[in-house]
């Protein structure tokens, strides 16, 4: 099916500095490419590729829609011959032009986010103030699991805080850990026999992508390890998964394939049990609208690692809100 695409580059500003242990965002760019039928239907969807990470930048996504002004989308998208990033925007616009109502891409799963979905808080990187000062706060919204970034100051510091997140937290907090891949193996082997009998429940990514078997040798003598990074741009799913043997895995649609890759990874995940949930990725509020009602659809337990929209200076307004540890649509 052949639609007009018209785009629009959009750029949010952050509160704070987002620091991960590659990159500090300031500024977010992205795009907004909207889709109109023969009929005058309209969708649109958010295109927003995340430096360091993804292999396309916004240039180039920009491109790839312009060269698809006179193809079939719908026959495009199931060729596959996409940049996850550009995938999941168009997803994203067909599935609100399929729903006819503006915001509104998984209606299955606006049910569940009217009830509320559980999310976990979310540490940033920074000085040890910084961190602690999350740390007090996400313990006074009340969530019961918390993710926090490392990597990006000394180790000591570090042990600090995750220390005093399960002090304040109790022992019944689930604390998860994202390294974004900063350790070597022997680095993290120390490190973790260094967290042993703080209950930590998983660690993203503690390795850098392509090393398997040291992922696989982790998560063998129990480390309860996930994947993120290691899905980016990977072609044989079955193969990665049995690879590394995870007990997790970390999904983001505009990184690992769209919906319908994160789709593929979830019925390849579930065939092995491996648990996974599903993660924005600094997306506006109309692409986190968008993930949320794809990850509410899901029976899962876990919570989910899904942004707030309380990152950015400026925002699209959407019915989507957090109240303490729970995602709510409400419309």
């Amino acid at each position: 099916m052949n639609f007009h695409i018209s785009i629009e580059r959009k750029f949010f500003d952050f509160k704070s500095p987002a620091k991960t242990s590659r990159n500090i965002f300031n500024e977010k760019e992205f795009l907004v490419v909207t889709l109109k039928d023969s009929n005058g239907m309209i969708g649109s969807g958010e295109i927003a590729p995340l430096t360091g990470l993804s292999p396309e930048t916004v240039d180039d996504c920009e491109h790839a829609l312009n060269e698809l002004q006179d193809e079939d989308i719908l026959q495009i998208l199931e060729s596959k011959d996409l940049p996850s990033s550009v995938r999941f925007g168009l997803e994203m616009a067909i599935a609100e032009l399929n729903s006819n109502q503006k915001h509104i891409y998984f209606p299955n799963g606006i049910a569940s986010l009217e009830s509320g979905i559980p999310i976990n808080g979310l540490i940033w990187m920074g000085d040890k103030n910084y961190m602690v000062s999350q740390v007090q706060k996400k313990i006074e919204q009340d969530f019961s699991c918390i993710k926090v970034k490392i990597g990006g100051i000394t180790w000591r510091e570090e042990m600090e805080i995750i220390m005093l997140l399960r002090e304040m937290g109790g022992p019944n907090l689930e604390i998860r850990l994202d390294a974004n891949g900063a350790f070597t193996k022997n680095e993290f082997r120390e490190k973790w026999n260094a967290l042993s009998g703080l209950g930590i429940h998983s660690i993203e990514q503690p390795l850098a992508v392509g090393h398997h078997d040291e992922m696989r040798e982790l998560a063998r003598s129990g480390v309860p390890v996930a994947l993120d990074e290691e899905m980016i741009g990977c072609e044989d799913k079955v193969n990665l998964l049995e690879a590394c043997q995870p007990k997790f895995i970390a999904l983001k649609p505009t990184l690992h394939g769209g919906f319908t890759g994160v789709e593929e990874w979830i019925k390849f995940a579930e065939e092995r049990k491996i648990g996974w949930w599903i993660t924005s990725a600094l997306e506006s509020n109309l692409g986190l609208s968008a993930i949320a009602q794809f990850a509410a659809q899901y029976d899962n337990v876990l919570a989910q690692g899904l942004g707030t929209g309380e990152l950015f200076k400026n925002n699209f307004e959407t019915p989507l809100k957090r109240e303490g540890q729970r995602l709510f649509w409400k419309d």
